[in-house]
């Protein structure tokens, strides 16, 4: 089975080119969108990629970098007159920012379209299930495993160390880990709730993930692959995402 992890946005929030959060999973031509911040049209577009191959849009939580473009991604699908029907997966809240939006923006959908919230979630395509659990941030956030055949993806979003994560997360062939910080920045780490590259070396170890791939990574680094180095020397297969970055599974 021919999975593929596309990472079309992998900085904080920031006005940088990809200083949002968006990663597209395709399994057998299907493609799953987690997360949809600003930009992530754009990168799927430069991925050529079309909107079409995505119905199923998992949102982690409800902050900026993570959701402000799906509304967009919703009515670029009615423009070009894609049919298929779209999913939206998120924690409480995600229905009414959806349902919200579009009545400010006076915009109906011309397809159909349906927004599921929940914490504890199980969606079963027809090679995949893909499941989500709470993690530890500043508002409600969900982790996101999707399950194939013969892999395992996690995916943690903003998250602090946490036990959920890595229960979740064992034996995973690729863990997406939050990695905003250097651990010399691990006291602002805290303050905002997120994780240090250490703090992601140990979520792999812990969890006995096969690769760990660091995301979210603060603008403030100019010198990003000083936080690779950092986790590398506790969890030596450790990859830092870049933009329109591929791992083929």
């Amino acid at each position: 089975m021919k999975v593929k992890i596309l990472f079309l946005g992998c900085r904080a929030p920031s006005p940088t080119i990809n200083g949002f959060t968006s990663i597209a999973i395709l399994v057998n031509g299907e493609v799953i969108l987690l997360d949809a911040g600003e930009g992530t049209q754009k990168h799927l577009t430069l991925a050529k990629l079309s909107l079409g191959r995505i119905n199923k849009v998992f949102i982690t939580h409800l902050h900026g970098d993570h959701v402000l473009g799906l509304i967009p991604l919703m009515e670029s699908r009615s423009l070009i007159g894609i049919q298929k029907e779209l999913v939206i997966y998120g924690p409480p809240g995600i229905k009414e920012y959806v349902e919200k939006n579009l009545e400010l923006l006076k915009f109906t959908p011309t397809y159909k379209y349906d927004v599921v919230e929940g914490i504890t979630l199980r969606v079963e395509g027809s090679k995949y299930v893909v499941e989500t659990f709470p993690v530890n941030h500043s508002v409600t956030t969900l982790g996101v495993k999707v399950r194939t055949t013969n892999h395992l993806i996690v995916y943690s979003s903003d998250t602090t160390p946490c036990d959920t994560l890595i229960r979740n997360a064992t034996n995973a062939d690729v863990l997406i880990h939050d990695s905003t910080y250097s651990y010399i920045d691990s006291d602002k780490a805290q303050n905002h709730m997120h994780s240090t590259s250490i703090d992601a070396a140990n979520t792999a170890l812990l969890s006995n993930a096969k690769m760990l791939v660091l995301t979210h990574i603060s603008t403030r680094y100019r010198d990003v692959s000083r936080l690779e180095r950092e986790a590398k020397a506790k969890f030596f297969n450790t990859l830092l995402a870049e933009e329109l970055m591929t791992i083929y599974l």
